[in-house]
């Protein structure tokens, strides 16, 4: 049986404990710029906690500045003899501790500095790390185009820089271009394997690219690791990944999970709608759309599901005349003409129904695949329909 020895354990926590409240209120004294006092808490720091290297660190700078060399050295030779190359840690340490105050011009103006006397890859990927920082903090105040010229800056620092390629994924991913979020997020997600939300969204991608076996591994993955409210969306998509695949079983388990992690997701019902609608249970399907357009009036979708599963029970003109004015009315995606193309063949209107494969493929070709898979159990008849206009499948 392994014996802790408890005294130790609680020394060493009281240890780092007041070291690092003695280097905090160090830092913050610096900040004010008051040199000396500041020197007096870093010196606390070190009693405290012998092991604390920025306390060193930032002591042998001050000193340094304060004229007092032979000080300097003495510290920075206690410190080496630690860890040899310990200044380089605690300069890279402070960078980021700019950052996490969001003091981007002082954390940008001390990362060139590094760089300039130290043109290593380290640094170079520090330097990019402060361009990314610093566009994410932009992002999230929505200063989208002020964020845009650091995520560019970072990546032309530092190529392979995550943060910069997820959020150059991610303006590409919401003007609907998967082909060119791809690679990005790619970046992303091999340089950031804990940034869980850049995995789905990759599996997002891979979705609608057709690589379904890819996508659901990712997405499972990442799924138990999200915070609350982005777990409906990974189980909605993986059980829209199994109802692109046929397997209606596990469709069902992804679809009705995240509607019991979130009962007021239209999109969870229209899909739970749209799996019904394969296991040819139309009246079923009718009672999810019409969930979905109670829970988002305004979402064009739905409605052309829910024309569409009027005609599947054969009342042809109420839902024709529904799925006909929804898709009329769309200006950005093809799916709800894609809805009133298949309605249309099947009452024998071929000229009209290529006539709208052609103004879906014209709005959206880069998702044509990916709503055939979407209506899996007709898909065959939507093929034939686009090879009626010579569109690539």
């Amino acid at each position: 049986m392994v014996r802790i020895d408890f005294d130790a354990w609680r020394e060493r926590i009281r240890r780092e404990t007041l070291g690092n409240y003695h280097l905090r209120m160090g830092t913050a004294i610096e900040r004010e710029g008051n040199a000396t006092a500041a020197l007096d808490a870093y010196r606390r720091a070190m009693a405290a906690n012998p092991d604390s290297l920025t306390a060193h660190y930032r002591a042998y700078l001050l000193l340094n500045l304060l004229g007092h060399a032979e000080e300097a050295a003495a510290v920075d030779r206690e410190a080496r003899a630690r860890r040899r190359d310990y200044q380089a840690e605690c300069q890279d340490g402070m960078v980021r501790d700019l950052l996490e105050s969001g003091q981007f011009e002082e954390a940008r103006a001390l990362a060139d500095e590094l760089l300039a006397a130290d043109g290593s890859a380290t640094r170079i990927r520090l330097s990019a790390e402060v361009e990314a920082a610093w566009g994410n903090h932009l992002e999230n105040q929505r200063y989208t185009a002020e964020s845009a010229e650091h995520f560019e800056r970072a990546l032309t620092i530092d190529p392979q820089q995550p943060h910069a390629h997820y959020w150059a994924g991610m303006r590409r991913f919401t003007a609907f271009d998967m082909a060119g979020a791809e690679p990005h997020l790619e970046q992303a997600v091999a340089g950031m394997p804990e940034h869980h939300w850049a995995a789905c969204m990759l599996g997002f991608v891979w979705l609608v690219r057709d690589r379904l076996d890819e996508a659901s591994r990712l997405i499972a993955q990442a799924a138990p690791c999200l915070v609350e409210t982005q777990k409906p969306w990974a189980y909605g998509h993986l059980g829209l990944a199994a109802h692109m695949q046929g397997d209606a079983e596990a469709a069902a388990v992804g679809f009705h999970r995240a509607a019991a992690l979130d009962p007021k997701e239209a999109w969870v019902f229209c899909y739970i709608g749209l799996g019904l609608l394969g296991q040819r249970r139309p009246a079923e399907a009718e009672r999810m759309f019409r969930r979905s357009t109670t829970l988002d009036r305004n979402a064009l979708l739905y409605r052309a599901c829910l024309g569409l599963a009027l005609v599947e029970q054969g009342r042809s003109e109420e839902g024709l005349r529904m799925v006909r004015d929804t898709a009329a009315r769309e200006t950005t995606f093809a799916m709800p003409i894609l809805v009133q193309a298949l309605a249309e063949d099947r009452q024998g209107n071929r000229d009209a129904a290529l006539a709208l494969c052609r103004k879906a493929a014209n709005l959206q070709p880069q998702f044509i695949g990916y709503v055939i898979r979407l209506l899996v159990w007709e898909a065959e008849r939507l093929k034939a329909i686009f090879r009626g206009i010579g569109f690539p499948l």
